[in-house]
């Protein structure tokens, strides 16, 4: 095989000869079929239901209602576990399912839906946004729990009384100053209909239920999503869950939890015998379709056509059932982070597209120097680092922890609760990956949480990108943190530039990861294009600009504290931090208070703190680490040593910012190599 080459798809040929077998053409020994009755309001309370004359009709198993949900749970959900597998108390769209009768044949089943009797009472419908908004509009849930099934649900707001499923808001500097400046205010509402994927194979699912073991055949797009809901729902364990996946006819974005599932996993276990439920493709409308919206955006402008500011409003209507409609507002919602050329370097900053990323620059790095310069492709990420971390966005460099207000005779003090953005960082190195994932540690894997990075933290979805160059100063090899990004990340990405061709080949390491990829262009990889891939990050790795040896480091530095070269290195130094500020590890803070002139409003602000200060070691009587000697033997020391103590790790990743920024070219690993008695040749 070359590149080039013609290939058929591995599944070409059983689809085009019609030999694929979809989950509506399962035949499963002793199987049955499930009819669905649905209901015919948009709102109504389930009075009764009636079901033994269609019992009593030739070729019926049994009917499935309610009455047979009561030792399990049964609401599902991605979001919020909402949506009941069948009606209980109430419909809440046409076509609910109210009722399943599982017969020998179609004739029977039939016959015996048209005897069920089932009363409602029905209820004022909201059959719009502005309808589902508006005051004394009737509302639809009660509170419902969160779904287990996504961890990014943690921060959705339901409110059930208002009708809103989430809310979800961020902002970034003064819009209503830039609208109230602007030489033109354009107001646009843009409006989005429902519409339905229209796979060409309806929705099924065929259910086994055998003990205490189930095995479901559908075609979904999320089979683990679908197994965990599944064993909560009917408290089994994940072993005793089976899901097999036959072919797939079209998803889009349609086949994930499927309500089919659960409902045809009830009957079979009411049933004892293996059920299909196959939906006609009426039922199939009526069951999924994305979400309806309306769109307003305000946008600022100047008289030569600038952008100052713009404030958009998203409406999303997700029918009955929250569904993915909470996940979906966050999704359309997160501030995209990346890498991009500002005053001579290459930083990570908000991005608008793909023309803001740093296309057809690198950079070269040594000790104490950097700059940046074109290149001669157009790489999209033919660099290594530049001065800023992604620390700066999970652990602001200024953060106002509370403010208070005089009153009467003391203070009222208010935390501040500011809405934390969702960031999605674009770019991150395998070194930086692993510098979060050392903060994590940090503020997350002790006794006392820092609730602040917590909240940063839950809120960020991460593209990785593999080093396809190394920097003069990079020595993650060393480090074991890189060039090639192992864990930490939503999608992981490799550019591979290879003639005429630019591609990039993913990895997925999320289940977020998984759902964004669904909804880019994309294909499986040959073998030769991940081939590709490893080659760039294995040569990579071998062109290392520095090297440390970190065997027993921690004991090294420990016996050396008098060591002559800490001399050396403190007649160089001219502790400005730098070298703290560039790292993406470094977590030292202070806090400062401020009043304002008529002492009646004071602020506490945590701010970014350097241990190469004479402030930040003062105590009474004077600051501990007075010399450049001492300050930088702490931060060596700590780094690599005393760190490993308090959180099991080693404080360097080995992204050679240090060395870079050091305004006079200090290197660490010259250091650690001077300190082991070691002189390079």
């Amino acid at each position: 095989m070359s590149f080039g080459d013609n290939l058929p798809r591995k599944d070409a040929r059983e689809k085009v000869t019609g030999r694929a077998v979809y989950t509506v053409d399962l035949r499963v020994p002793g199987m049955v079929d499930g009819f669905v009755l649905r209901g015919p309001h948009p709102h109504a309370r389930v009075v009764s239901i009636d079901t033994a004359e269609a019992e009593r009709v030739p070729g019926v198993l049994c009917v499935f209602t309610r009455a047979d949900v009561a030792d399990i749970d049964p609401h599902f959900g991605q979001a919020l576990l909402d949506q009941p597998l069948i009606a209980l108390d109430k419909v809440r769209f046409v076509g609910e399912p109210v009722a399943v009768v599982v017969a020998a044949d179609g004739a029977a089943a039939q016959e015996a839906l048209g005897k069920i009797r089932v009363e409602y009472d029905p209820l004022s419908a909201v059959m719009t946004i502005d309808e589902a908004l508006a005051p004394g509009a009737p509302a639809l849930h009660g509170r419902r729990p969160l779904s287990p099934l996504s961890p990014d649900v943690r921060d959705v707001k339901p409110d059930p009384e208002r009708n809103i499923c989430n809310r979800w808001t961020y902002e970034r500097g003064d819009v209503a100053a830039a609208i109230a400046k602007a030489d033109h205010v354009f107001d646009h509402t843009f409006t989005l209909p429902a519409v339905h994927h229209f796979f060409l194979e309806p929705l099924a699912a065929v259910a086994a239920f055998e003990g205490d073991s189930l095995t479901l055949w559908v075609g979904t797009q999320t089979p683990f999503a679908l197994r965990q809901m599944l064993s909560s729902m009917f408290h089994l364990p994940l072993s005793r869950v089976r899901i097999i996946v036959p072919f797939v006819g079209g998803g889009f974005g349609g086949r994930e939890l499927i309500a089919a599932s659960p409902l045809a996993a009830a009957v079979s276990r009411k049933a004892g015998r293996p059920v299909r439920i196959a939906l006609s493709s009426e039922e199939t409308c009526r069951t999924i379709a994305r979400h309806a919206a309306r769109i307003r955006i305000r946008s600022a402008v100047t008289r030569d056509g600038r952008i100052t500011g713009r404030e958009a409003q998203l409406l999303w209507q997700t029918g009955a059932y929250a569904d993915q409609g909470p996940r979906v507002i966050k999704k359309g919602g997160y501030r995209i982070v990346g890498p991009t050329v500002r005053e001579g370097a290459i930083v990570y900053d908000q991005v608008a597209s793909v023309s803001d990323l740093p296309v057809g620059w690198t950079d070269e790095q040594k000790g104490g120097s950097y700059r940046i310069k074109h290149r001669e492709d157009e790489a999209f990420f033919g660099y290594t680092v530049g001065p800023h971390s992604w620390k700066k966005f999970l652990l602001p460099p200024s953060l106002r922890l509370w403010h208070a207000q005089r009153s009467g005779n003391g203070f009222a003090i208010e935390t501040d609760r500011q809405e934390v953005p969702r960031y999605a960082f674009i770019g991150a190195r395998a070194c930086d990956l692993q510098a979060i994932g050392i903060q994590d540690q940090v503020f997350q894997g002790g006794r006392y949480v820092d609730s602040s990075y917590q909240a940063r933290r839950d809120r960020i979805f991460i593209i990785a990108v593999n080093c396809g160059q190394v920097g003069g100063t990079c020595f993650c090899v060393s480090m074991q943190s890189g060039p090639k990004a192992t864990s930490g990340f939503d999608l992981s990405l490799t550019e591979v530039l290879e003639g005429s061709r630019h591609y990039f080949v993913v990895e997925i390491g999320s289940e977020m990861g998984a759902e964004v990829l669904r909804d880019v262009t994309h294909r499986e990889a040959f073998d030769g294009e991940q081939e590709n891939a490893e080659r760039i990050v294995v040569h990579t790795a071998a062109q290392m600009g520095r090297v440390m040896d970190t065997g027993g480091i921690k004991e090294l530095l420990y016996h050396n504290l008098d060591h002559p070269r800490w001399d050396d290195v403190a007649a160089r130094c001219l502790t400005c931090g730098n070298c703290t500020m560039v790292c993406p590890t470094c977590f030292c803070t202070t806090v400062e208070d401020v009043t304002d002139l008529t002492g009646e409003h004071a602020e506490r602000w945590q701010k970014w703190d350097s241990c190469f200060t004479m402030d930040f070691s003062y105590i009474h009587g004077g600051s501990v680490r007075s010399s450049a000697k001492s300050r930088y033997r702490q931060w060596m020391t700590h780094k690599l040593a005393t760190w490993i103590d308090q959180f099991g790790t080693s404080g360097c990743v080995g992204c050679g910012r240090c060395i870079t920024w050091c305004p006079v070219a200090i290197d660490i690993t010259e250091e650690v190599r001077a300190i082991r008695g070691e002189v390079r040749e």
